[in-house]
């Protein structure tokens, strides 16, 4: 950790196992974690193109809806990690709901590849509760299609940023940024930076500083300041 209070060092991990290598096919195994995204992904394609193909909803409005779904998701990904995923910092007290479980053992080992990605059983009553809410509010099974396209996209752009975080090495600068952002909230303070996919909600409601690197930042020159008193003493 450097004495600049927003900066990480960022280590490169070995990579994943790439699998059998004599067949060139990857194990069972290592596509287990990635079974949401088979399953979430054709639900949207298959619902976004039978309420485009309804024709009730104009492009421009197709648009905009999937925005503001994108956006539901960004500050549901945001109040869900601060006030639920946080709540019960002792592992025994674990909320029992979707993605606590998961969230706590993804604190306690980041580079558990099985738990990185959040299981069937945690997302699914989530994905339907927004289903049935925003069909509830809008009264339109399209409308809530479009919206829901959206939440869902934001899910699997938060999936691909946790992943490259811990197991990508960072190729692009904005990607650089996203895992400098992410990893700052598992190693420097866990009570700031939670979302994933956008700082916006960080910003607007006041967690997106780091209170604790700063205290770290002020006893480490103090730190080898004494060391180096140590040693010319000796």
């Amino acid at each position: 950790m450097s004495n600049n209070t927003n900066t990480i060092r960022i280590q490169r991990t070995p990579s994943l196992p790439a699998g059998n290598k004599s067949s060139g096919k990857p194990d069972t195994e290592d596509l287990k974690p990635l079974v949401p995204i088979y399953f979430y992904a054709p639900t949207v394609l298959i619902l976004t193109a039978a309420a485009v193909l309804s024709g009730t909803t104009s492009p421009l409005s197709i648009a905009g809806l999937i925005v503001a779904g994108w956006f539901l998701w960004g500050f549901y990904e945001y109040a869900f990690h601060r006030f639920v995923l946080h709540r019960a910092e002792n592992p025994d007290r674990v909320i029992p709901l979707p993605g606590n479980a998961t969230h706590h053992a993804h604190h306690r080992n980041p580079k558990v590849h099985d738990r990185l990605y959040i299981p069937l059983h945690e997302g699914v009553p989530v994905a339907l509760a927004f289903w049935f809410l925003t069909w509830l509010a809008t009264g339109s099974w399209q409308t809530t299609s479009f919206l829901y396209a959206g939440f869902m996209i934001g899910y699997l752009v938060y999936e691909w940023i946790d992943y490259e975080a811990h197991h990508g090495k960072s190729r692009s600068r904005l990607m650089r940024y996203y895992k400098k952002y992410h990893l700052q909230h598992h190693h420097v303070d866990e009570a700031a930076r939670y979302g994933v996919t956008t700082p916006i909600f960080d910003y607007l409601f006041g967690t997106y500083h780091l209170k604790k690197s700063a205290k770290k930042a002020s006893k480490k020159p103090a730190g080898k300041k004494a060391a180096k008193k140590k040693a010319r003493r000796r």
